[in-house]
């Protein structure tokens, strides 16, 4: 007489070894520290490169100063992509730099304030991003790091605008 005292349990169907299967080749090639990695690098870059440097400073009138974007009571710029824009000051990235195509992605982007009245560079920055280095489940969205903090950069740029009526 033989006595089991294991119970016998489901058997493993087609579509489980399939839902493993595509979670396994969704980690090949992630690198659990590669993530880690290069946002301490972001960091450390952006000790050095990611303050504003404001090169000459702008005056604004009341009334212009009332019609610029604002973020939290701040003056704010607006980023020109494709069409110009009506502000008297506005940003604009000069550069950009991939420093890793693969995953993760890296890029370093070299921003500049500019005066319209005469295309002049008043203030520039430096910004480092990095999206991805997660395991490709399809489950969610990459995630991502950025530097400096958008707030910081608005919070260094105020000193370049004076006011005056």
């Amino acid at each position: 007489m033989r006595i089991s005292f294991a119970k016998p349990g489901p058997p493993i169907t087609w579509a489980s070894t399939a839902i493993f299967a595509l979670f396994a080749y969704g980690c090949i090639g992630y690198l659990p520290g590669q993530k880690a990695r290069w946002d301490e690098q972001i960091r450390a870059l952006c000790e050095t490169e990611g303050h504003v440097r404001i090169i000459t400073p702008v005056t604004l009138s009341t009334q212009q100063a009332r019609r610029m974007p604002h973020t939290e009571g701040q003056i704010t710029l607006r980023m020109q992509i494709n069409q110009p824009v009506d502000d008297p000051v506005y940003a604009r990235v000069n550069q950009t730099t991939v420093l890793r195509r693969q995953d993760p992605e890296v890029v370093k982007r070299d921003v500049v304030a500019i005066q319209r009245s005469d295309e002049r560079v008043v203030a520039s920055w430096v910004e480092y991003s990095r999206v991805g280095g997660d395991p490709l489940t399809g489950l969610a969205h990459q995630s991502s790091y950025q530097c400096p903090d958008p707030k910081q950069v608005l919070r260094e740029l105020q000193p370049m605008f004076v006011i005056k009526d």
